[in-house]
C-alpha cells in the first residue's frame, strides 16, 4: 500500500510540474506578442514626437505665401535676367546724354539753314490756329493774302535764324538730366531719350528760347519788315474790318456778331511751335542712331546701343 502511495504521488509531482512548464512557456509567448502592439511609452524628452496639426486656413496661407515667394522669385529672376545686359546702368546713363547731345547738335545745326522751317511740312510753323477769325477775315480784305504770307515767312525765319541758339540750353539740360533708370530708357523706344529730356526740360528751356524768339521776331529780317510790324498790320486790318462791320451791326441791333479787337503777341506762339520742331527733330535723328550705333563717334553709344 505504501509503495502505491509513492508511486502515485511521484506521478501527480511529475506531471503538476509539466504543467506549470507548460503555463508559464504559453503565457510568456501570449506577452511578448501582445507587448509588439502596444506602443513603448517614452522615457526620454528626446525621443517624444509632437504632432501639430493645421487648420485649412493655416494650410491655405501657407500656401500661398509659398506661391507668393515662389512667383516673386521668379519674377526677380526674369527681371534680372531682362537686364543681364553688356553694359551698366551708370553706362547707359553716359551713352543716353551722348546720344542726346548728337542730336541736339545734328538738330539744331540742321533746322538754322534756311527754309528748314519755311519748306518742310514737318516744321512749317503756320499763324495760330486761335487766330482763324483774323486770318480769315483779312484775307478777304484787299491785300490780305500778302500780309499774311509776310507774317507766315517771318515767323519761320525767327525760328531758323534762333535754331542755334537752342543748343546751348540743350546742352545745360542734358548735362543736368538726372536718369535713374539708363537701362529702361536704352531699351524703350525708338525715340525714347528725346522724350524723357522733353519731359524734364521743356518748360526750363522754353523760359530761356522765348526772349531770343522775341528779340528775333521784332528784327527785320526780311526786307524792311519784322514778323511783329507785319502781324501788327494784319491786326490793323482785322480790326478796322471788325470795327466797319461792327458800325454795321449796331446800326441793324445785331451785337452778338459784334467782333472783338485782336492781339499782336507771336511770340509765345513761335517759341512753342519753334522748340516742337527741335524736339521733333531730334527724335529723328536718335532713331537714326538707334539703327545705327556704330556710325556715331561715341564709345559709350557703340557699346551701349551695340550690344543690344
Amino acid at each position: 500500500m505504501r509503495i502505491i502511495n509513492k508511486r502515485f504521488i511521484t506521478t501527480a509531482c511529475f506531471f503538476a510540474f509539466a504543467a506549470c512548464g507548460i503555463f508559464s512557456f504559453g503565457l510568456k509567448e501570449i506577452l511578448q506578442n501582445n507587448g509588439s502592439n502596444v506602443p513603448s511609452t517614452p522615457t526620454n524628452s528626446q525621443d517624444k514626437v509632437i504632432i501639430i496639426e493645421e487648420s485649412p486656413e493655416d494650410y491655405g496661407q501657407n500656401t500661398s505665401s509659398q506661391s507668393s515667394s515662389s512667383s516673386s522669385s521668379s519674377s526677380s529672376s526674369s527681371k534680372t535676367s531682362s537686364y543681364s545686359q553688356n553694359y551698366t546702368n551708370n553706362e547707359a546713363i553716359q551713352a543716353l546724354k551722348d546720344l542726346l547731345l548728337e542730336c541736339a547738335i545734328t538738330s539744331t545745326e540742321s533746322l538754322a539753314k534756311q527754309d528748314a522751317y519755311y519748306k518742310n511740312p514737318l516744321y512749317f510753323i503756320d499763324l495760330p490756329a486761335d487766330a482763324a477769325e483774323v486770318t480769315d477775315t483779312v484775307r478777304k480784305a484787299p491785300g490780305g493774302k500778302s500780309l499774311l504770307n509776310d507774317v507766315v515767312l517771318r515767323i519761320n525765319r525767327a525760328a531758323e535764324t534762333t535754331a542755334q541758339d537752342v543748343l546751348p540750353m540743350l546742352k545745360y539740360a542734358i548735362s543736368d538730366l538726372s536718369i535713374r533708370d539708363g537701362v529702361s530708357i536704352v531699351t524703350g523706344g525708338k525715340d525714347a531719350a528725346t522724350k524723357y529730356l522733353k519731359e524734364k526740360a521743356h518748360e526750363q528751356i522754353m523760359e530761356l528760347y522765348l526772349p531770343k524768339i522775341s528779340k528775333t521776331l521784332s528784327e527785320p529780317l526780311v526786307g524792311k519788315m519784322s514778323a511783329d510790324e507785319a502781324w501788327k498790320k494784319v491786326i490793323n486790318t482785322y480790326n478796322k474790318t471788325g470795327s466797319f462791320f461792327n458800325k454795321i451791326g449796331n446800326i441793324f441791333g445785331k451785337d452778338d456778331e459784334m467782333q472783338d479787337e485782336a492781339t499782336s503777341d507771336l511770340s509765345q506762339y513761335t517759341t512753342e511751335k519753334a522748340l516742337e520742331a527741335i524736339f521733333l527733330k531730334m527724335a529723328e535723328e536718335e532713331g537714326k542712331i538707334r539703327a545705327n550705333p556704330r556710325g556715331t563717334n561715341s564709345d559709350n553709344i557703340k557699346k551701349v546701343f551695340g550690344s543690344r
